[in-house]
């Protein structure tokens, strides 16, 4: 089913360059002719003035006859060439008609299969429907301004059997077997088991989503990706397409080393699956979307802007070497087990309204602007090397050991209301519960014990401080 264009197609490239073509190649209107018969008898008169100087001189009659003969020859000359011109423009313009033909041929093809491939993903049948994937495929690799369509329509067929379920009509047999009976039914309105046909039934349809999922990955992974199962071949790679999987449920998905220039992952449910070495070029939204499983977005690069506003993570969650060069916003997210940022490097980060309820690391991370306001440290949580341009702590809370050995502040932290369970500063990586492994400049103490409001969720906790300096110590009354 590949199309192949004549090279006349090939030259023009586009539809575009052929009307560029036609516009320059206007009809030449019947005006225009009497200039050229006008050129025609002045290189006639001209050549018959220049040469009238050469018969006067030798009145033979040979001289004469050659005169006119050379004047006639310019001016047969001058009419050869307008009538050449005409020519390549009559060629020219059969060309064009043709080439536009073609054109017209291969988009209503290109139509005709694409609309033939869509109609086979609706099929009861799923080799059908995996039938109309790889023809769907085989018409985004043949045709690259159809490809962002194309992949609009694999993200929607995975988005639709993540929510639709799937019904099969059943045959009349089994109709008459589940007919109602008129004795009473004890199961009414209770879960009833799937029959061995649905069952069969939803085990085709996962795999035909998981080769709609194999098909779109294996053409975003980059061309340099390095030992990734199932990556396409240079040639097959499809640069700068956007994703949508907004509420999708995706399982078992390999992003790794993909490259996109999108990426819409809001309210997806995301299971085992894996992000390592994608890059994102333009926005990436995982607005209140849920991973479970374990995830990891080791390596990841993302260029432009993130959301991770109201998204959960129900197992570990590993971030290492990750690189943001824009805005990342973590608000109200929620990390119910472990969480590594180890050697991340962030531009602009805002964790608001965060809960981290496993142990977190943010070893040799660098902050070049950072936020932590109403975030909840239940576990562990270690900054160790990690360098800070510029960072804010507001009403935070931490809950269990602190670790801030050999961070590094470009400019002092600012610290509000800043509090941590007593006795629960200790060590991480075998440092002793009796240490405090805080900043110098960062001092603690029972500084809101005089808050005598009985539900004050702190009351009992230490808050943490910056220290005077010693100048403005010794003057304090």
């Amino acid at each position: 089913m590949t199309l192949n264009p004549l090279p006349v197609l090939r030259k023009l490239a586009s539809r575009h360059q052929l009307d560029r073509e036609v516009e320059r190649l206007r009809p030449i209107s019947a005006w225009m002719l009497i200039p050229s018969v006008v050129l025609v008898a002045l290189v006639t008169v001209v050549v018959l003035f220049a040469l009238g100087d050469v018969a006067r001189s030798d009145p033979s009659a040979t001289v004469r006859v050659d005169v006119i003969r050379i004047a006639l020859t310019a001016a047969a000359g001058t009419g050869g060439g307008l009538a050449l011109l005409l020519a390549f423009r009559r060629q020219r313009s059969t060309e064009i008609a043709a080439a536009h033909s073609i054109s017209d041929a291969a988009e209503r093809r290109v139509t005709e299969l694409y609309t033939k491939a869509v109609e086979q993903l609706g099929s009861e049948q799923a080799p059908v429907r995996l039938g109309g994937l790889y023809a769907l495929e085989r018409l985004a690799q043949d045709n690259p301004d159809h490809r962002q369509t194309i992949v609009n329509v694999l993200c929607a067929y995975i988005r639709m059997s993540s929510t639709t379920s799937l019904h099969f009509p059943a045959s009349s047999g089994s109709q008459r077997r589940n007919a109602p009976s008129r004795r009473p039914n004890r199961l009414a309105g209770a879960d009833r088991l799937e029959t061995t046909g649905h069952r069969i039934a939803r085990s085709q349809e996962r795999e035909v989503r998981m080769t709609a999922g194999h098909i779109l990955l294996s053409h975003l992974q980059s061309p340099d990706a390095e030992n990734v199962l199932g990556a396409a071949p240079p040639g097959d790679f499809w640069p700068d397409i956007d994703i949508n999987m907004a509420g999708a449920s995706v399982s078992e998905f390999n992003f790794s080393q993909c490259q996109v220039r999108s990426a819409d992952f809001s309210n997806a449910t995301i299971r085992q699956s894996s992000f390592r070495g994608m890059e994102f070029d333009g926005f990436a939204n995982f607005t209140r979307a849920t991973f479970t499983g374990g995830v990891g977005f080791d390596d990841a690069v993302f260029y432009s802007a993130v959301s991770f506003i109201g998204t959960t993570f129900e197992e570990d969650v590993h971030f290492r070497q990750a690189e943001f060069y824009d805005f990342v916003l973590f608000e109200d997210a929620r990390f119910q087990s472990d969480a590594s940022f180890e050697l991340v490097d962030f531009d602009y980060v805002r964790m608001v309204g965060v809960d981290f309820a496993g142990t977190v690391s943010f070893r040799d991370a660098e902050f070049r602007s950072v936020t932590f306001e109403k975030v909840t440290f239940r576990g562990e949580v270690g900054f160790t090397d990690a360098v800070f341009d510029a960072a804010t702590f507001r009403n935070v809370a931490f809950e269990g050991a602190i670790d801030f050995r050999d961070a590094k502040f470009e400019t002092e932290a600012k610290l509000d209301r800043v509090h941590i369970r007593t006795g629960g500063i200790g060590g991480i990586g075998g440092i002793g519960a009796s240490q405090t492994l805080l900043p110098a400049t960062w001092v603690r103490g029972p500084f809101d014990l005089q808050n005598e409001d009985p539900d004050y969720p702190f009351r009992d906790w230490d808050t943490l401080k910056l220290a005077k300096p010693r100048e403005e110590s010794e003057n304090s009354p």
